[in-house]
């Protein structure tokens, strides 16, 4: 059968029945693209870029080509987001459908690999045993641990909601959660360890952050253990607008001052270590007597460089040769490193931050350029797909992809939204009354009292204030407090942003004030959320020395000017803000940007222009908002009429090359990735007989170290009897692999048994091989 009817086949007989509706063209045509990527052997190139807004339905789009291919060619997608949300929404809502429509088993082998900071840790629960009140709560958690597969929060509430009990508060959370740092426990059945420990056994189909899949190719390359897999064949890199910012965030080195301040030099270099340490010191404690802006980067100061200097020369003159001979190593050295490269102000850029300690951190100058070597590296065992409704704003996006990523060959697609601006966005952009954007206080005032108070009185619905800063942040909440027009005000940092989330979608009234976090990621249809108000427009900090790196580094290849290029990393800022309004063909709303400088500066009116070009409708105020609301729902239904009737495969474009390519029919993904992992066979039953006899036979033959497949009633797949098997084998001495290898034959892929930490610890010395095949 051709590749290119196998997937309209799954759009029109299986995806739109789920969603009742015909299938998107936009989407089909995104997957048979990606198809056309993967399995046309004439197309060379191994990286793609998809441009796909919302409402497209990017991740399907992505996911049913990847994973026919996949099955044909015995590969692994790892799936990559740059946010938790998406992680989930991926995992608990995207997965569970295609396994729905049978695409992939009930059962396959999918993985949801976050950071630490997502799972809990059965040894922190008992370490913590009376903090938690009332003493049943300990008991009850303790069973609900025991018993989930994964250790995630999610999957923990879900059974506390089965048992009518209240979900983890975030508070129960910090004192369960595996800690940064935090090593391995020794209980061996801590399910977040437990789960954690499968992330790099190849499973079909990882889903995983960008860090963590940033940090795995570092890892391989300095020969460590990787977090998840390299080399799955497949990656696709979804909200690819972040990557950058992730990359940043793995790669930077940092100097921890307190950490400095530990060292001991020699007597006389003593006085001097200490004075440059109080300068830096001091530094730092100007930054934090701003009060605000403690999550951002600010410059070295000249003192800073100067002290660092001072400091190196203290380290270097209390070296002992001959003492670090016997010791067999410099404990100076890992801090001479970092300040080397700070004050290699020729090859790196260096920055001050307080968000969680003093810190001084660099990062290469060439760090544009360690992106695509990155990437490069990654595409030698990989096809990689880069995902994203923000990825361009110019006319020549091809250009723009080569300028920002410093890739050259590549494939690039880009699809129209489903969406229309004009018909369900009510874009106020007010042109006097906004000037005092330095003076937060009073901007905050001016927001609450010209744009926020009327828009309650207007709408019924939910309202998203993003801010740019986070002093304006704080001043909004103190005007609003926790009750503002009868709506319930809800404030970032009063509680994770996962419950935050979680109460705005419920209380369908609400205010939420959030800033960088909710600016992508943050997706609530329907009346939830019902106007975005942007208190300015998304510009970066101008002193950012990484802010500054970027815009230099753009402008050279573009050959604009910082100015042009700063505008133009704005208006991507702004467009992915905007994007939190609009999550459904149903959705309509009000958007608001409380920014007077989009008429008073000369760059003003090419924002407008550009949003007019993006087919928004541009208002001055709130007078027509009431007509808006009313006529907005007849022209979404019109709308949806004409989507509906739109798809045909006339409409399709398919490349004449793609239209000759077949695969055969496989009976499942599964068995054709990965056979150790089946969980759903044909052969299961034949194969769960023959485990049952070999154990009759072995059991007459060793009547004195018989054989006991506990579980083997329960078990459900070929993994399961994997388990047992190998579990009973290393119970009575024998070696797991040898019998699972000759029992299971083929059906076992060699060293993919591990015994669990409960046989490991009741186990010691030699293993006695009694067993003759």
């Amino acid at each position: 059968m051709r590749i290119s009817d196998k997937i309209i086949n799954i759009y029109e007989e299986k995806v739109a029945p789920v969603y009742k509706s015909k299938p998107r063209v936009s989407q089909v045509q995104m997957s048979l693209d990606i198809a056309d990527f993967l399995y046309n052997k004439k197309i060379r190139s191994k990286i793609m870029f998809v441009e796909a807004p919302v409402g497209t339905g990017k991740t399907l789009g992505a996911l049913i080509p990847t994973i026919l291919y996949s099955s044909n060619f015995h590969k692994r997608i790892t799936y990559v987001t740059g946010t938790k949300n998406l992680q989930r929404q991926v995992f608990y809502e995207d997965l569970e459908m295609l396994k729905g429509i049978n695409l992939m088993l009930p059962s396959s082998e999918t993985v949801l690999a976050m950071g630490k900071d997502n799972y809990a840790c059965i040894d922190n629960l008992h370490n913590n045993r009376s903090k938690f009140q009332p003493a049943q709560r300990f008991d009850m958690l303790k069973k609900i641990l025991d018993q989930t597969t994964t250790g995630l929060r999610v999957e923990i509430d879900n059974k506390l909601k089965a048992r009518d009990q209240d979900p983890l508060s975030d508070f129960e959370w910090d004192l369960i959660k595996i800690k940064g740092k935090q090593k391995a426990c020794k209980i061996y059945n801590c399910p977040g360890h437990r789960y954690r420990e499968t992330f790099n056994k190849k499973p079909f189909l990882t889903v995983t952050n960008q860090n963590q899949m940033i940090q795995s190719l570092i890892n391989v390359i300095e020969e460590k253990n990787s977090i998840v897999s390299v080399t799955p064949g497949i990656i696709v890199v979804d909200e690819a607008q972040l990557f950058d910012n992730s990359f940043l965030g793995v790669v930077k080195n940092s100097l921890n001052i307190s950490e400095l301040k530990k060292l001991t030099v020699k007597t006389k270099y003593i006085k001097k270590f200490n004075d440059n340490l109080k300068i830096i010191q001091k530094e730092f404690l100007k930054i934090k007597n701003k009060d605000y802006g403690l999550n951002t980067r600010y410059p070295v100061p000249k003192t800073v460089f100067q002290s660092l200097h001072n400091i190196q020369e203290c380290l270097q003159s209390s070296e002992n040769i001959e003492l670090f001979g016997i010791l067999n190593k410099n404990p100076y050295a890992k801090y001479e490193d970092l300040i080397f490269n700070i004050l290699n102000t020729k090859d790196s850029i260096s920055w001050m931050s307080i968000a969680k300690e003093n810190e001084i951190t660099f990062i290469p100058k060439n760090f544009y350029k360690k992106i695509k070597e990155w990437i490069q590296k990654l595409s030698v065992y990989n096809k990689i797909i880069f995902l994203s409704g923000t990825l361009t704003n110019t006319n020549n996006p091809i250009q723009e992809i080569e300028n920002e990523w410093g890739i050259k060959d590549f494939i690039y697609k880009k699809y129209n939204s489903p969406f229309s601006p004009k018909d369900q966005v009510y874009l106020m952009l007010p042109e006097k009354g906004f000037n005092n954007l330095n003076n937060k206080s009073k901007h905050a005032t001016e927001m609450v009292e010209r744009t926020i108070r009327p828009l309650c009185n207007r709408i019924h619905g939910g309202i998203l204030i993003l801010s740019n800063s986070l002093e304006l942040k704080d001043h909004l909440s103190i005007k609003m407090k926790s009750k503002f027009e009868n709506r319930l005000v809800l404030t970032q940092g009063q509680m994770s942003n996962n419950s935050l989330t979680k109460l705005f979608k419920k209380e369908k009234d609400s205010i939420l004030i959030g800033s960088g976090s909710f600016k992508t990621g943050f997706s609530i249809p329907g009346e939830a959320l019902q106007a975005v108000v942007l208190s300015s427009l998304p510009f970066s900090v101008p002193d950012d020395p990484y802010i500054k790196l970027k815009i230099q580094t753009f402008a050279k290849r573009y050959h604009k000017s910082p100015n042009d290029i700063s505008l133009q990393l704005m208006l991507k800022e702004l467009e992915q803000s905007m994007g939190r309004l609009i999550r459904s063909i149903d959705d309509y709303g009000v958007i608001v940007v409380t920014d007077s400088r989009l008429y008073s500066k000369p760059y003003g009116k090419k924002v407008r222009n550009w949003l007019k070009r993006k087919n928004y409708k541009i208002w001055n105020d709130l007078e027509s908002l009431s007509q808006f609301n009313r006529i907005a729902p007849q022209k979404i239904q019109k709308n949806k009429f004409k989507s509906f009737n739109e798809y045909s495969r006339d409409k399709l474009n398919i490349s004449s090359d793609f239209l000759t390519i077949e695969v055969a029919n496989t009976k499942s993904i599964k068995e054709e990735s990965s056979r150790n992992i089946v969980s759903i066979t044909k052969n299961y039953e034949l194969q769960k007989k023959q485990v049952l006899k070999w154990q009759r036979k072995y059991n007459i033959a060793n009547p004195n170290n018989k054989i006991t497949l506990t579980g083997i009633n329960k078990a459900k797949s070929i993994n399961d009897l994997i388990k047992v098997l190998g579990d009973a084998a290393y119970k009575v001495y024998e070696n797991p692999e040898k019998i699972l290898t000759t029992v299971l034959q083929e059906t076992y892929e060699p060293n993919s048994y591990k015994p669990s930490y409960s046989l490991t610890s009741k186990r010691a010395g030699k293993v006695e091989i009694t067993y003759e095949k």
